[in-house]
Formats: C-alpha cells, sequence, structure tokens
C-alpha cells in the first residue's frame, strides 16, 4: 500500500506528542501504581511503631471510639468480652428498647442494640452505610454467648468446646473449568475499558477524517496515497496508541498489585435478628444512586461534546461570521446551551419517567431485583434534576467557550481534554464516594460547582443532608453557571472570528483581562 508507513507514522506522532495524552497517560499509571503501593507502606509504618511500642500497651484515646447503645435486660453475655468484638467503640448501657432508639435518631449512637434472647436482638441505626458491619460483628458475640450458656448448663470446658468447633477443616477445591465467581468483576472491568476505548478513539478518527473532507485536505492526501492506505494508517495508529495509554495503565496496576498482593488480600446458633434502619439503607440505594452518577456524566460528556464540536465546525466552514453578523455571540452561545439542555432533559427524561412510572405500575409483577434500579424517592429524582441541570448547565457553557477556542475538529479533543479530564476525575471520586457519603471529600465535593451535581445529590440517596446544606450548594452552582455563562460568552466573543492555530485558554482569558 503506497506511502502506508510514513501515514501510519504521521498519524501515530500526532498521538504521542500530545501533551495531553503523554501526561493523562502518565498520570493515571502513577495513581494506580500509588494507590497499590499503599497498603505496603501502611504495614510498614505499622510495623515500626509496632516495634517502637513493644512491650509498651498501648492507650485509647477514649474521644476517638464510637459511641453505641444496648439494651440487655436479662443480663446476658459480658460487656468486657463484647468490648473485645467493637474495639473501635464504647457502649451506654439503656433502661429501655425506647432509649436506645432515641439516641440513634438523636444520632448520639452510631448504633444500638436490644437483646430480646440469647437467640434474638434488635439493631437500630440511622443512616447504614456500605462499610457497616455492626450487626454481623453483633451477631459473631451472641453466638460466643450461645456457647458460653450451653457450656455452663451442660459442665463443659468453653476451650475445649471452640477447639472442637473451629477445628481446621482443610479443603482442596478443584475447578476444573472456569470460576464465575472470581471472573464476573476483572471481566467487568475490561468490558468497560473496551467500551471507553471504542468510543474515545473512534470518536477521535471519524472526526479527523471528517475535518479533512471539510477543509478539503483530503484531496491532497489522496493525491499522494491510496485511501486504503490512508484508512489504515489512520485507523492502526490510533490502535497503537490506544494499546500503549491502557497498556502501560494496566501494566502499572497489575504490577503493582502482584508486588504488594500478600498486603491486599462448625455451625452456628440460628440469631434471630430485626434490623432497623431509622434513615436511609446505604445497601439499597446504592445501585440506582449509581445508575444516576452515570446517567448524568454520559449526559455531559455527548451533549458537551456535540456543542462544542458544533460550534468548530461552524468556525471551520465560515458560517459563524455569518451569524455573528445577525445576532450577538452571547446569544448564540446561550441559545446553543440551552437547546442542548432542553433536548437532554427531553430524551433522557422521557426515557426516565416510562421507566420508572411503568415500573412503579407493574411493581407487583416484576423482580424484586429491579428496585435496586428504579424505586427512587421521590426527594432524590427532584435532587438530581436541580444538581444534573446545573452541572449540565456549568460544562456546556465551559464546551461552548472551549468549542470557539479552535478551528479544526481534530483539535478539539486536545483543547476540551481538561474539561473531559475534570468530569471523569469529579465521575471516580463520586462512584468511590457513594461508599462513603458522609466522608469529608464527598462533603467538600457536594459544594464544588465542579462536582456537587453529582456528590450532593449522591449524599442525599445515600445519607442524610439538611435542607440549609443542599439550598446552599444550590446556589453555589446556579450562581456558578450564570459566571461561566458570562466568562464563556466573553470567550466566544473575542475567539469566533480568530482562525488557524489553537488559541490557549490561558491566552484567552490573558485577552479578557486586558479588555476589562
Amino acid at each position: 500500500m503506497k506511502n502506508f508507513k510514513t501515514i501510519f507514522k504521521f498519524e501515530l506522532d500526532n498521538y504521542f506528542k500530545s501533551k495531553s495524552y503523554m501526561l493523562l497517560t502518565i498520570i493515571i499509571a502513577l495513581i494506580a501504581a500509588t494507590l497499590m503501593f499503599i497498603p505496603r507502606i501502611v504495614d510498614s509504618v505499622k510495623g515500626e511503631d509496632d516495634s517502637k511500642d513493644s512491650g509498651v500497651e498501648s492507650e485509647v484515646n477514649e474521644e476517638d471510639l464510637r459511641n453505641m447503645a444496648i439494651y440487655n435486660p436479662e443480663g446476658l453475655g459480658d460487656m468486657e468480652m463484647l468490648a473485645g468484638y467493637f474495639s473501635d467503640a464504647k457502649f451506654t448501657e439503656c433502661t429501655s428498647a425506647e432509649e436506645v432508639k432515641k439516641l440513634v435518631e438523636d444520632e448520639k449512637a452510631e448504633g444500638g442494640f436490644v437483646i430480646k434472647s440469647s437467640t434474638e436482638f434488635d439493631f437500630y441505626v440511622f443512616n447504614k452505610s456500605m462499610d457497616n458491619y455492626d450487626m454481623e460483628t453483633f451477631t459473631e458475640y451472641m453466638h460466643m454467648v450461645v456457647k458460653m450458656d450451653y457450656c455452663e448448663r451442660n459442665g463443659l470446658d468453653l476451650d475445649e468446646y471452640l477447639e472442637v468447633e473451629y477445628a481446621q477443616i482443610n479443603a482442596n477445591e478443584n475447578i476444573l473449568g472456569k470460576d464465575g465467581m472470581q471472573n464476573y468483576w476483572y471481566c467487568y472491568i475490561l468490558v468497560i475499558v473496551v467500551f471507553m476505548i471504542i468510543i474515545a478513539y473512534g470518536t477521535t478518527i471519524a472526526s479527523g477524517i471528517t475535518n479533512e473532507k471539510s477543509n478539503r485536505s483530503i484531496e491532497i492526501l489522496v493525491t499522494s496515497t491510496s485511501t486504503t492506505a490512508l484508512l489504515f494508517g489512520k485507523v492502526l495508529a490510533g490502535v497503537v496508541a490506544a494499546v500503549f495509554q491502557f497498556g502501560l495503565i494496566a501494566v502499572s496496576l497489575l504490577g503493582s498489585y502482584q508486588l504488594n498482593e500478600e498486603y491486599l488480600a462448625v455451625e452456628y446458633a440460628e440469631i434471630n435478628v430485626n434490623e432497623n434502619i431509622l434513615g436511609k439503607d446505604g445497601m439499597q440505594n446504592y445501585w440506582y444512586c449509581y445508575i444516576l452518577v452515570i446517567l448524568v456524566f454520559m449526559v455531559i460528556i455527548a451533549y458537551g461534546t456535540t456543542i462544542a464540536s458544533g460550534i468548530t465546525n461552524e468556525k471551520s466552514n465560515r458560517s459563524i461570521e455569518i451569524l455573528v453578523t445577525s445576532t450577538s455571540t452571547t446569544a448564540l452561545l446561550f441559545g446553543k446551551v440551552l437547546a442542548g439542555v432542553v433536548a437532554a432533559v427531553f430524551q433522557f427524561g422521557l426515557i426516565g419517567a416510562a421507566s420508572i412510572g411503568s415500573y412503579q405500575l407493574n411493581k407487583d409483577y416484576l423482580p424484586n431485583m429491579l428496585g435496586m434500579f428504579l424505586d427512587i424517592p421521590g426527594e432524590v429524582l427532584l435532587t438530581f434534576a436541580i444538581f444534573g441541570i446545573g452541572g449540565f448547565l456549568f460544562y456546556a457553557f465551559m464546551y461552548g467557550a472551549l468549542g470557539a477556542l479552535v478551528s479544526k475538529i481534530e483539535d478539539l479533543n486536545k483543547t476540551a481534554g481538561s474539561a473531559q479530564m475534570i468530569i471523569m476525575i469529579v465521575y471516580m471520586v463520586t462512584l468511590f464516594g457513594i461508599m462513603d457519603p458522609d466522608s469529608i471529600l464527598m462533603k467538600i465535593c457536594s459544594y464544588l460547582p465542579i462536582s456537587s451535581y453529582s456528590a450532593m445529590f449522591a449524599r442525599v440517596a445515600m445519607g442524610s443532608v439538611a435542607m440549609w446544606e443542599i439550598v446552599l450548594s444550590a446556589v453555589l452552582l446556579y450562581a456558578s453557571v450564570i459566571g461561566m455563562g458570562i466568562l464563556g460568552g466573553k470567550i466566544f466573543r473575542n475567539s469566533t472570528l480568530r482562525y488557524g492555530n489553537p488559541i490557549k485558554l490561558s491566552n484567552a482569558l490573558k485577552n479578557l483581562k486586558k479588555e476589562d
């Protein structure tokens, strides 16, 4: 194929010479490696502390202990033994079940237990997080109470009984085919990775070819080489770039894991537990919150890119010159952005309303599992709408301004990379933050305009948020939307009729300062 090697090298150089491409690749690889080394570092630090404090009994700071409540009318078990199971908590002994419930409702205790018998207790918690295992820990304690009581009544030695019950059983499992449980999660991750690669690089290749057609440069290329060589060169260059980027990240992650793998890694009496969640159940709410985070992420990326590429395309074919003579650039930008918002709200709103409405109508006939995805409380949907639309507006104005900085479609991905990087980081932080919605990081993110669009409704869905917090966050978000709209309009006005090389965002902002 004529000039295939030259075309392939040229296209490949474009990827490797891109600072954003290389920086993104290296930064993610370093982060992945660092995360895998954290357990080793923590273990090393703990080891040094243990060696320093050997022979000295460590003192527990009472202020750092969690507050728990317990009502034990029959005096079953032993408080000292219970403290061994809950080494990070201190217990308040209550005189009634109502007192336990009251302490939990007032959030003076993180959890409470009401022991009804040796095989039954009630567990009270306000907002149950994904990593809350208090009920399971207390169940283990009650199992031990049952064993102690049995040994005492039958004159048995508890240590001998436990030695028999917990006798080590060596099991040699032989899976002759494939282990579905073990393979599920890495298969899940790989499917997402392939999806992201195809979307990201497929769009880049397609937009590059389309732009070459629009600016007629394709006419020069096809006269010097065959179209087959041209297409193969572009596609294979994209494949090599994708393999290099994701391969480096994967090697860094898997290699670090292998080096730190060791750091990462009898019948019970039936206990009847009556769990009483007084606030929200993180396990039940997790999946629909997860879906909504992904949904708002997809809407912003899809429609934001569409708005930016539309503006860039109008610059490249000079139709923008006609538009700006008949209307103001601010009106033009706001019109494009708001049209995108209406289109997105209509499209996804209609799909969501149809899905949730149909589910509610047929709830009794559908599998209970669907409730994890579609049984969404009204307050969460309302919060999602308010913050989702606000976040979309914020980034749509940003995309519109970035689209005006370039004259060629193929330059758009480089310019919009900063916005996409922010959106991706917020997306990952929110997904991991769902597990602990009351963490300092999630609280901070719920007030920042760049992240509140997903962090705040995740907190509302998974935890307890005061009304003033929601109002304050919404005010900050929409004030920032107005500010971004004004800033974007000024950048749009100054950059629309400037052609040639992409305008750096820093230069565009400097020009605005000079005008002021």
